[in-house]
């Protein structure tokens, strides 16, 4: 038995592909050219590659369909706006009267909703309630 040593070309197709992934000539390995952050391209999520490999001396050649998904990572950290809140009380303020209201936001694609917390202090503890899910702050 003869063993032929070919030498395979392949290539990404349509070009435009190269752009978020490379394919290093004879390895058969795609890799990711650039960081693929769906925030910043959404488009991303699913990328449908057509891999050629042809070899140019017999003048032959294969395909093969390659479906990339790209899933996002929380890896942008909440924000709220305003980012700090200040106000007077008067010490007549009737229990439950709301004082503020917290809006935050996740840039996240896949974000979930955000749930509101106070992180108590000794001044504080037992005088004041946020609504888990909405932001409401309020007197107790």
């Amino acid at each position: 038995m003869k063993v032929f040593a070919l030498k395979v070309f392949c290539q990404l197709w349509p070009c435009y592909s190269r752009e978020s992934c490379r394919f290093p000539s004879g390895t058969g390995v795609i890799r990711i050219a650039h960081s693929l952050d769906l925030e910043a391209s959404p488009q991303l999520t699913v990328t449908c590659l057509l891999v050629v490999a042809y070899d140019p001396l017999h003048k032959v050649s294969a395909t093969a369909s390659v479906t990339v998904t790209v899933l996002d990572v929380n890896d942008i950290p909440p924000y709220c706006i305003p980012s700090l809140i200040v106000g007077t009380v008067p010490e007549t303020t009737p229990i439950g009267y709301e004082l503020a209201s917290v809006n935050c936001a996740d840039k996240d694609i896949t974000s979930t909703s955000l749930t509101y917390h106070i992180v108590p202090d000794n001044s504080s503890i037992g005088k004041f309630s946020i609504s888990i899910a909405g932001g409401s702050l309020k007197a107790l």
